[in-house]
Order: C-alpha cells, then structure tokens, then sequence
C-alpha cells in the first residue's frame, strides 16, 4: 500500500511539473516564469503538501480513467432505463432526472451515488462553440417562471403575466441567457490557441478549452484574446487549483469549470478574479474544506455548486461569508436530507436558492428577508414549509407594567417565486398560517393533493401564476372560490384528474378570479359534465385569454359556454370528439383570434361570416374527420384563401370519404350544390313522403274493393248478418244474375225470358228483387245466400264500372270463402285487356264463359247454357212437383 502511495504522489508530481514546463515553454502564462523557477516549484510544493494532506482525494484519481462505462450497467440494473453507450456523467443525471421510474419523483439515489463516484466525466461537448455556447452549465437550466403561453409566432403573452412575474432581469435569467448576455457569442469560430493536440477555439467573447470524452484537451489556461469575457474549461480533469492557475484570464466575466474531477481547491484562487460574475463548478467531488475558499472570493452575481457530493450543510458554514454579493446560489442535486435555512440566512445578499433534487425530506425555515426566490422542486417534502413567525413586541399597559404580545410577521417577507413542484405535499395551510405576502408565482405541480377548501388560495394576496398540474391520484374536492384571488392571472390544472364527474367539485371555484387570462384545464374529464354545467363553470372566467380545454372529452363544440367569454384571445380545444362547428359558432368569439382544435372528429365546418374569417391570426383543425360534400365548401374556399399562413398543418386537412384527397384539393359541380344542406334534406324528406304517399295510394286503388269486401264482413259480422246460407234452409232463387245496368235490356229481355219462361228458374235481379232501404251490399249478399248459383253476365260496360267490379270482387271472394259452386259467366261483347281489373283477369284465366253471339242461328248459345243450369232446373222441376203434391 506506501509503494502505491508513492508511485501516485510521483505521478502527480510529474505531471504537475510537465503542466508548469509547457506553460512556460510556450510564454503564455503570465504570472509563471521558465520551469524550475521559485514560484513554480512554490506551486507545485503546495500541490503535493495539500494532497497529501488529503489522501482521500489522491485516491480518487486512482481509477480516473479506467471506470469505463460501469455507470452504465448499474444504471440499467437499477434506474430501470437504459442509458445510451457514450452518454456522459451530466447527461446521464439529466437522463434519470427525467426518465427513471420515481413513485416519490426523485432519481434513485444509488444510481446518482454511483455515477458521482466517477469524475473522469465522459459526456461529449463537441468541439463547435455554436453548441458550447449552452456550456452544460447546469442541470436546473431552466425558465423560473415555468407558465405555458402560447406557442411563439401565434400570440404573445409577455402583456398578460409578464416573463419575470414580479423578478428582476437578472434573477430570471437562465444559464444560457447569462452567457450570451456576458460573452458576446457572435461573428466565427476559429481556433484561438493551439499546441499540439491541445487547443481552444474561440466565438465572439466566448472560448472553448474544454476536453471530449476520456480525453482532456488542455491542463493548463493559455494565453487567450483580450477580448475573452467567457471561458468553457470543461472535462480536463484539473484535479487542484494553484493560486496561479487563472493568472492568464483573471479578468473573465464567466468561467465553467464544470466535469473537470476537481478536488481540491487553494485559498486564493479566485483571488485574481477582478470581475468575475458567474462562476459553474458543476460536477466535481469538491468537498466543504475547500468549498470555503470558493465562498472567500465568489462571483459577484451566480454561484453554480451543482452535483457536488455535498451531505447537509456544516452548522455555520456560511457565517464567515455573509457579506459576500453573491446573489444566486444553486445547489441541486446534492443530498440534504434535512435542510435548515438558517444555514442561508447568513448570506444577506441572497436572493434566490435552488436546492433541487436534494433529496430533502424535513425543512426548517428561518428569516431569509431578501430572499426573492426559493426552488425545492423534487424533493420528499410532505408538508408545506413553515412560512409565519412569531415577532414579540413589548407595549406598556396599567401603571407602566410591560407584558409580552405574540405578533404573526413572514420568514420570506420578500419571496415572489416559490417552487414546491414534485414533492409529496398533501395538504395547503390555512389562510392563517400562510405568511408569503408577496409571492406572485407558486408551483406546486405534481404532489399529493386531493382537497382545495373554499378560498384556499386567500393566504397568497400577490399571487398571479399558480401550477397545479399532474397532481396524483388527482382533485376529488374543491371548494367554491377556491382560486379566488383577484390578483391571480395564471392557473394550470392540466392532467390533475379534477373529478367533474363526483358531487364535489364546484362550478363556482373560479368566482372570485376578476384578473385571470390563462387557463389550463387540458386533460381533465370535462365531458363529463353538459354544456349548461361548463357553461357555468367558465361564467367566472369570463376574463380568460387564453382557455386550454385540450384532451377534455369534449363531443360538441361549446359555442355558447364561450360565448360569454367576451376576451378570449386563443382558444386551444384539440384531441376531444367533437363532431362538427356549426355555422356562426366562432361569429360569437367575437376576440378570438387563435383556434387549435387539431385531432378530433369534425366532420363539417359551417360557413362563417367574412369579418370573422379576416379576424383570425391562426387556426388549427388539421387531422380531422372531414366529410367533402357540398356542405363543406364554404370551409374549403376559406382554407384556401387563408392558406398556410392562417391554417397550420396544411397538408394535413383530408377528406375521411375520399381517400388520399385534401380538403382544399375536392371538386364538386355547380349544379350537385344548388340546394342547401337544410334544403336537401328537406327535399329529400318531402319526396320520400311523397312517394310513399303514392305507393300508399296506388296500393289502396288497386286493391280497394278486397279492402271494402274485408271491411264489410266485419263490420256483417258484427251486425250479426249471415255471410253464408244457414244448413238445411231451402234456396229462394235458383239463380242470382250479376250485370250491370248498361246491359239490363239484353237481361231483361233475353237472358230472363229464357231462363225464368222458358225453363222455369227462379232468378234475383237488383233491379227487381233488392229490398229498398239496404244497403246495397247487404242486398247483393243476401242474394248470394239465397241463392243455389251466381250468374255473371260481363261486357265492356261492366269492366269499366267500378261497382261492378267490386260486385264480381265480392262474389269471388264469397264462393272462395264459403267453399260454394264456381261462377257461371256469360261474355256479350269483347273486352280490352286494358280495362279489365284484377278481379277480372282472374275470372277469365280461372274459368270457362260463355259468349253470346247474335248472329248465331243454331242456338248454340242457349243450349250451353241449359247445359249448364241443367242441374238447377232439374232441382227446381222436382220442387215445383213435391209442391204441388203438398197442395
């Protein structure tokens, strides 16, 4: 083990004295003269001293570069997620920050644990400074006012919240911004300093000595232009600082000194600093024996100690600085199980802290009046921090007696931002117990909420943006004016699951919010409730800008619930199932200029007025259901002369019915679109009654007397009249005779003198033998009771009468019915087959006539009618003859 102790004391020897010779060689650094010289062998005598006074951190650098990508199987055994080969320390704590699976939103803290035990740092920055001007500065490189307006280039909203929500310019500014704002990044990239392998390249007020991989580019700062205000001196694996060792740039604005394994630090190293304002040690196991010296000469404005290693504060670790300007101090991604404030209350000049994934399970809170700022974003607070101290005052009462008086006054009296998102907070205090008199924006997205009482929000009477999205399980409660504030103007409740479906969700809980524009409700069940619901529920918004109502289960356009949203600017409703946008439901938004209502099922668009087509900036309706009918047309000609400009995802409009077809790109003929929509349908609605009207009809007439015969044997039947000859009764006609009237004289004088003189049958004419007073159908049925057979006599007269033929009709269905002798049928003339009804052809296809021929003069005829009648007459000889015995 002393062998190996030497060997490694040697070897950063060697290499310490190598560094120094080819700085001097080269004459670039300034305060160093040739090697061997007093102040070099002073350097490096300090070096090896204080390493070895800290074994521990010599021995670190023992498998700097032969850890390889072990991070990376242990990170796929227990992050859960695979890290790409190659992907670098920063960019694998990003990776788990966002993508590891976290019940309790912070990244496996063994995972983390492990990679911060390898600070050869492997991330690839690549060599081009138009990429190195993000500088991989921070891993909380983020916007501190985190609101969602809408996209750029559709519709600014920097005049309704503000981009800094109540924080000065330099508070807000992000890593990036800080950079391009101090270092001039503009003009070319060229090389700046070269020898070697080594070299730096250069952009405007910005230079890139940075290392790549397992590779460093440089162990030393050369001499670099005068004019740069900026230096990116990542991944080298500087592992120690001289005092000397910014000498050559000690008038930078900006250094980032990120990923460089850096452990140990001299007391008067950022001494030379003359201006220095933003200083990043991100990502190296520098401990707090020599973070103090850090803290003896910090940036004058952003101090960046990210993903240090660092375990909870010392107890007066910050006391001997508490003078000092830095303003900004970020501390994420080290491990404070329990913070204690009190820690930064000896900074005096400190305004904002982030302490992000920390890990931070208890929080104590202490007086920090300056304090603009506060990030706790994931960590595992469970319940929100204390905010309200108790100030004693001493007053005088009865006869000069002093007694003390509890008065309520805020530990953050001057906090705007407070950031609580990603946490396990379940519970909001009371207005009482809330003492944050000027917070403006509160984030408290993805906690454990499921209960806001009636004007939770009262406590926060300067608050203007408040984040509550993602909250799991989700909202199942929340009171009436539960948002309540006047000054608010930004709420998000997107994805928090606001149960709208339960008894316990207010429609009043925006009363109260008279200065409100943005408002996320996307992806909560809003469908759940009717248009008259939603319509109240937004009567309280009525002040709202910009509406999100994305992802909601929306199937109707909700025209008039917006209606009353006279200010509404952009209205983003897309991924819902809304079937169509009737004509004049955008005339009523008579200010909104911004329409997303992408992916969902429109299939028709009505046609809006001409100042409502001229007043929109954008609109979005792409990927929907369109049906390219001649209703769609006035849709069509404003796509069209919108164009791109207007409708974002042009290409993206096509017909469902006509594949492949766009809906600017449809053609439909002039004439296939003369008549309305409305018109059409009334047309075809009238036509189709019509035409049923008429089958209706034609049915009836042509089957109107079997529909008279069936009506007349009920209504018979319930008259009680025979339809049949009761058995056994004696006929009173032999033969009942149908014709009709216009061949009553051939009857009359032919047919009856024959039959009735002749051969002595007894017959039933109408024009004789009905009884007057009945009905004539009653009459003819009767007769067909009475009598033994039915005799026809047809022409051309009697198949175009109507009643004849419901006479024969009537006779038919009688034999049929009552199983009775066929019909006897006599043919005076010929009949065209165009009158004849179907009764009628019936009866001749079914059955042999007679025809009478007047000119025959063998009597033909009448013999084939005795023929016939034979039978009758027989009947009727012999009941003549049993007659007359009787008498």
């Amino acid at each position: 083990m002393t062998s190996q102790r030497a060997v490694y004391h040697i070897m950063v020897l060697l290499w310490s004295c190598t560094t120094f010779m080819a700085a001097g060689e080269d004459g670039n650094h300034l305060q160093l003269d040739h090697p061997g010289s007093a102040k070099v062998d002073e350097a490096v005598v300090n070096i090896v001293s204080e390493m070895y006074r800290d074994y521990r951190a010599l021995s670190l650098a023992r498998d700097a570069y032969a850890l390889g990508n072990e991070h990376q199987r242990y990170l796929n055994g227990h992050a859960g997620e695979h890290v790409p080969t190659g992907i670098g320390i920063p960019d694998t704590l990003t990776f788990l920050r966002g993508h590891t699976s976290r019940a309790d939103n912070r990244p496996q803290a063994a995972a983390v644990s492990s990679l911060k035990q390898q600070w050869h740092i492997e991330a690839d920055h690549g060599e081009q400074v138009e990429k190195n001007v993000k500088m991989n500065i921070s891993l909380n490189d983020k916007k501190h006012s985190t609101v969602q307006f809408p996209p750029s280039g559709s519709i600014s909203s920097d005049n309704v919240v503000g981009a800094s929500v109540g924080i000065s310019r330099h508070l807000r500014d992000t890593s990036g911004s800080l950079i391009k704002r101090y270092c001039d990044v503009h003009g070319r990239t060229q090389v700046c300093f070269q020898r070697g392998q080594s070299r730096c390249v250069c952009k405007g007020g910005l230079a890139d000595c940075s290392g790549q991989r397992y590779v460093p580019n440089i162990g030393y700062v050369p001499r670099l232009p005068k004019t740069t205000k900026c230096l990116k001196f990542t991944q080298n694996n500087v592992r120690a600082l001289t005092e000397s060792y910014f000498a050559n740039v000690s008038t930078i604005l900006v250094l980032d000194f990120s990923s460089n394994n850096l452990q140990i630090v001299s007391k008067k190293t950022f001494k030379r600093f003359t201006n220095l304002q933003y200083l990043i040690l991100n990502h190296n196991p520098i401990s707090y024996k020599y973070l103090r010296y850090v803290f003896d000469y910090p940036p004058r404005l952003r101090l960046d100690i990210i993903d240090l290693n660092l375990k909870d504060i010392p107890h007066a670790f910050f006391l001997p600085h508490s003078n000092i300007n830095t303003s900004q101090l970020f501390m994420d991604f080290n491990y404070f199980k329990h913070l204690n404030l009190s820690e930064f209350s000896h900074l005096k000049n400190l305004q904002y802290l982030s302490v992000n994934n920390c890990s931070i399970q208890n929080l104590t809170s202490s007086n920090m009046p300056r304090l603009k700022v506060l990030d706790l974003d994931y960590n595992s607070l469970s319940t929100f921090p204390v905010t309200c101290k108790e100030v004693r005052t001493r007053l005088d009462r009865d006869e000069g007696e002093k007694s003390k008086h509890p008065k309520v006054d805020s530990y953050f009296s001057s906090l705007t931002d407070l950031y609580l998102g990603i946490n396990d907070i379940s519970w909001l205090p009371g207005g009482a117990d809330l003492c944050l008199p000027r917070v403006e924006s509160l984030h408290l997205n993805s906690n454990k909420m499921v209960t806001l009482q009636a004007n939770a929000f009262t406590g926060f009477p300067s608050l203007k943006v408040l984040i509550l999205d993602k909250m799991k399980p989700g909202f199942s409660s929340i009171g009436p004016a539960a948002f309540g504030t006047k000054s608010l103007v930004s709420l998000h409740l997107s994805k928090s699951n606001v149960d709208f479906r339960g008894g316990n969700i207010s429609l009043d809980m925006f009363a109260g919010t008279s200065s409100l524009k943005v408002l996320h409700l996307d992806h909560n069940p809003l469908g759940a409730i009717n248009e008259s619901a939603l319509g109240t529920l937004l009567s309280h918004a009525s002040t709202v800008f910009y509406l999100y109502l994305g992802s909601t289960g929306l199937v109707t356009f909700p025209s008039q619930a917006l209606a009353q949203m006279a200010q509404l600017k952009s209205l983003y409703i897309y991924l819902n199932h809304i079937k169509d946008i009737p004509g004049g439901a955008l005339d009523l938004l008579q200010s909104l200029i911004l329409l997303d209502a992408n992916q969902n099922d429109i299939t028709f668009v009505g046609e809006m007025s001409t100042d409502t087509q001229k007043r929109f900036k954008s609109i979005n309706l792409s990927r929907n259901k369109y049906l390219c009918t001649c209703d769609l047309l006035p849709f069509q000609a404003w796509l069209k002369e919108a164009g791109p400009t207007v409708f974002k995802n042009y290409t993206q409009y096509l017909c469902s019915d006509r594949p492949s077809v766009r809906v600017w790109e449809y053609k439909l003929s002039h004439q296939a679109c003369l008549l309305s929509r409305k018109t059409y349908i009334l047309f075809v609605v009238f036509f189709s009654l019509f035409v049923a009207a008429f089958l209706i009809f034609v049915v009836l007439y042509r089957y109107r007397w079997s529909i008279r015969l069936a009506l007349y044997e009920r209504q018979a039947t319930s008259r009680g009249l025979p339809l049949v000859n009761p058995e056994g009764q004696e006929f009173q006609y032999d033969l009942f005779i149908v014709y009709c009237n216009d061949d009553g004289d051939w009857v009359e004088d032919e047919l009856l003198y024959v039959v009735e003189e002749m051969w002595g049958l007894h017959t039933c004419v109408h024009r004789r033998d009905f009884i007057a007073g009945h009905f004539i159908v009653d009459n003819i049925v009767a007769a067909m009771n009475a009598s033994r057979r039915v005799l026809v006599v047809v022409s051309s007269q009697f198949a175009r009468s109507e009643w004849c033929n419901y006479e024969l009709l009537l006779c038919q269905s009688h034999i049929i019915t009552h199983e009775l002798p066929s019909l006897l049928v006599i043919k005076l003339d010929s009949i065209e087959s165009r009158d004849m009804s179907a009764a009628m052809l019936g009866l001749y296809n079914s059955t042999c006539f007679l025809e009478w021929d007047s000119n025959e003069i063998d009597h033909t005829f009448w013999r084939r009618l005795r023929g016939s009648l034979q039978l009758l007459i027989q009947q009727r000889a012999a009941q003549d003859a049993q007659g007359q015995l009787v008498h």
